[in-house]
């Protein structure tokens, strides 16, 4: 059994922020470290998004702990280089990602920190520290390239005990010498600690007692049997004598006492915190050349519309037509796939591949496929999963009713906010995680109705 120590410095007005998830019960002890170029506001709202990726992401089961950890921040890079496209800004992030799992640390390096570890040697878990400042060297970091990103997992076995500590690599060079025992080890750290660097992570890990505290057993005497035994025909003799109606007096008694404490603790309730409602704000609309005959589907980065045999994408953080594309035929359903690509087919059955970026034509091709036609009409529920979207206590869905939009809450089954219209809405997307929003239509319109908290 081991024991874990945790030491963390960070300072988020700084532009770094260290993130855990040590709960005594979890298998898989989590860490997150972030260390920004850029401070302020812009550099806050970024972690934050990194912090809430992986949390929507890397507690899926159906993957072993390495495949979880790289597809994990692979979405995180992607949902950055969304962000950055959206505030037209873009600035580095180093990141690590440190979990503990049994004997075996898991890590995946990003950017200027690194992961040192001290049992009998110094050791570096990840690439090539000598690496990092070599002008030639490709260092991957999260959202800066929009393109795919070159992740690789790192794991170390920890035999006995051992100190693991994240920091920037600038201040690792002061490692390279003098560095023989794991006192000078910790003495090294502990200057850097006090002079107030950032972002610091020290874990230590030492071995545990594998002994359950002594618990005396309970056993059974010929004595207690005996009182036990009387005990029990004192009581049916009781019940006897005074009959059954007296039993059941007193468990009424007892029901109404339970009833009045329970009154009580819900008075004392309305005394708590308000945990703050979601509401339904209008943000932008846009005005398409034809009504929109299916759902809208989005991205990280574009919301894309059919109006009958038109395929239109526009822009999320500008709200402008990016590029639009006409067919032969209907189309009627839609597939955004990975590597850039969104999959179309049309009423008749013919596939069409299409890149994202400017809508050209990959190839099109008349599969056999069955193909049931979207009927016009809006979906009945869109769940709002409060894992998905931090800023929620409960799971919450959302409805519409002709001309009106609805928020039921999922704990209650009661209505918590809406929103009318002039016109009936036609259709209406699924819930953007990253936006906070739903996208409707109206004939030509579409409108984006942000979720907001009151």
């Amino acid at each position: 059994m081991k024991n874990i120590k945790i030491e963390r410095y960070f300072s988020l007005a700084e532009g770094n922020f260290i993130h855990i998830d040590f709960f005594p019960t979890n298998s898989e002890k989590v860490a997150l470290v972030f260390q920004t170029s850029e401070k302020g506001p812009l550099a806050e709202k970024a972690i934050t998004l990194l912090v809430q990726v992986f949390k929507e992401h890397f507690y899926q089961d159906g993957y072993e702990i390495k495949e979880r950890l790289r597809k994990t921040a692979v979405e995180m890079h992607w949902r950055l280089a969304a962000f950055f496209n959206r505030e037209n800004h873009k600035f580095e992030i180093s990141t690590v990602i440190l979990i503990i799992r049994n004997d075996i640390v898991y890590a995946i390096q990003l950017g200027r920190l690194v992961i040192i570890s001290y049992s009998d040697k110094l050791e570096y878990i990840g690439f090539d520290i000598n690496k990092i400042y070599e002008e030639n060297y490709e260092l991957p970091i999260l959202g800066i390239k929009e393109a795919e990103i070159q992740i690789k997992t790192y794991a170390k076995k920890v035999i006995k005990d051992t100190n693991v500590v994240v920091l920037p690599a600038k201040l690792s060079n002061e490692f390279n010498t003098n560095i023989s025992t794991k006192s000078d080890f910790e003495k090294q750290i502990s200057r850097l600690i006090e002079s107030e660097q950032k972002p610091i992570l020290k874990i230590d890990i030492s071995e545990g007692s594998g002994r359950l505290p002594y618990k005396k057993k309970f056993r059974i005497t010929t004595k207690g049997s005996a009182i036990a035994l009387v005990i029990v025909i004192i009581i049916a003799g009781f019940y006897v004598f005074f009959g059954k109606k007296w039993g059941q007096g007193a468990i009424g008694s007892g029901k109404e006492f339970v009833g009045e404490k329970k009154r009580l603790i819900i008075d004392y309730s309305a005394l708590l915190p308000k945990i703050p409602i979601p509401k339904l704000e209008k943000d932008w609309e846009w005005i398409s050349s034809a009504n929109i005959t299916i759902n809208p589907v989005f991205d990280s980065d574009n919301i894309y519309l059919v109006s009958n045999k038109t395929f239109t994408c526009i822009r999320k953080n500008s709200y402008k037509l990016k590029w639009s594309k006409s067919f032969q035929d209907a189309i009627i359903n839609i597939k955004l796939l990975r590597e850039e690509k969104i999959l179309l087919i049309d009423e008749q059955g013919m596939q069409y591949l299409i890149e994202k970026a400017k809508g050209h034509l990959l190839w099109k091709r008349e599969v056999p496929v069955q193909i049931s036609k979207i009927e016009k009409q809006t979906p009945e529920i869109i769940a709002i999963d409060y894992i998905r979207d931090g800023r929620l206590e409960e799971n919450y869905y959302v409805t519409v009713s002709r001309n009106r939009m609805l928020i039921i809450s999922g704990e209650k089954g009661k209505i918590i906010a809406q929103k009318s219209f002039q016109q009936n809405i036609d259709f209406i997307s699924e819930y953007d995680y990253v936006e906070k929003c739903f996208y409707l239509t109206f004939g030509k319109k579409i409108l984006k109705i942000n979720l907001v908290l009151g």
